[in-house]
């Protein structure tokens, strides 16, 4: 609920797997969707949310693989691996983190 609040009534947040989520951001470009990203990280950390005090630091956090239409990808399977893998990367250093597609 918290995300899709924070995000514009055309634009789409989808449970996507276990704990993993997808927002489409729709006509936005890489740019903005890095910002929206980085802001919706922000928000989440800032956010209290019911038994804080049982995770690691005492607060959510969020790590967001950001991919960009036709930027990072031509086609939507392509899309979401970028994504994914950007997502996984981010994971891997440490989480807490806003990660971009890396370039073909």
């Amino acid at each position: 609920m918290l995300l899709t609040k924070s995000v514009r009534n055309c634009d789409v947040v989808a449970r996507y797997g276990g704990d993993e989520f997808a927002i489409i951001l729709v006509e936005t470009s890489r740019a903005d969707a890095m910002n929206i990203a980085g802001r919706l990280s922000r928000l989440v950390e800032e956010t209290s949310f019911e038994h804080d005090d049982i995770l690691p630091h005492g607060t959510l956090t969020i790590s967001i693989g950001v991919a960009s239409y036709p930027t990072d990808a031509g086609e939507k399977t392509e899309l979401v691996a970028k994504a994914d893998q950007a997502l996984y990367e981010g994971k891997t250093l440490g989480g807490n983190s806003v990660t971009g597609a890396k370039p073909s």
